[in-house]
């Protein structure tokens, strides 16, 4: 076959032997070439064919669910469910609001204020507050309510406040000693002046220790009320 393609070449066209070996290899290609694009359009078309009926198969899967969900049938059992679901909630107890108390502050004794608390009372300032703590500090406690009313510039009005926040009880926390304190750390208490408190150390000396409370009214200067005010602050 080969050689008569050679002969058919030669004879008809001139071609020489070299010329017809070359036109018989590139030839092939030739005509590959030429077939390859209706080929690749035949697959393209069949990949589009197919693309397309899949395409067709998704529509109509997707016409079929929303017709099926939108049929009378199911909006009618959609509102028999709505209508159960309706039923049941009216069928549970409703919560009532009710309101919330308001909280209760804790309850602080007198005793236990400091001068940021006393603040909460109408009337009661920094200034006063601190006073207040001060005196009672210095006092040692307070045994009567009515010692408050010794605090410079409270009047009984404030004091009636203080007390109705903060409930008063007698609590003596700290005590001077008739035998062993000199006349500076008596003097300290707001009860005992200076001149007083060199008396009483004074009278210690020369008497010797006191043995009861009451020995301080062989002072002349003392007496029985003074005494009353001073002896719950007072040991030996």
């Amino acid at each position: 076959m080969d050689n008569f393609l050679r002969h058919f070449l030669r004879t008809y066209f001139g071609f020489s032997k070299r010329e017809s070996r070359g036109f018989l290899f590139v030839f092939p290609m030739l005509v590959f070439l030429y077939l390859l694009p209706m080929v690749l359009e035949k697959a393209m078309s069949a990949k589009h064919v197919r693309e397309y009926q899949h395409y067709l198969k998704e529509a109509e899967s997707a016409l079929d669910q929303i017709s099926t969900t939108s049929s009378p049938w199911n909006q009618a059992d959609s509102l028999r469910q709505e209508k159960r679901d309706t039923s049941k909630q009216e069928d549970l107890p409703t919560k009532r609001m009710v309101r919330i108390a308001a909280p209760i502050l804790n309850k602080v004794a007198f005793h236990e204020t400091d001068s940021v608390l006393l603040q909460m009372v109408s009337g009661v300032g920094p200034v006063l507050s601190s006073r207040i703590i001060k005196f009672r500090e210095s006092m040692g406690g307070f045994h009567q309510p009515e010692q408050l009313l010794d605090v410079y510039g409270l009047t009984p009005e404030v004091a009636e406040r203080i007390y109705s926040a903060f409930p008063f009880e007698a609590v003596v926390t700290k005590k001077i000693s008739l035998n062993s304190d000199d006349a500076k750390q008596l003097s300290k208490h707001p009860y005992i002046s200076a001149s007083e408190a060199k008396v009483i150390v004074a009278y210690r000396h020369q008497h010797g220790n006191y043995q009861k409370a009451t020995d301080l009214l062989h002072i002349k200067i003392f007496n029985q009320a003074w005494l009353d005010r001073i002896i719950p602050y007072l040991e030996w």
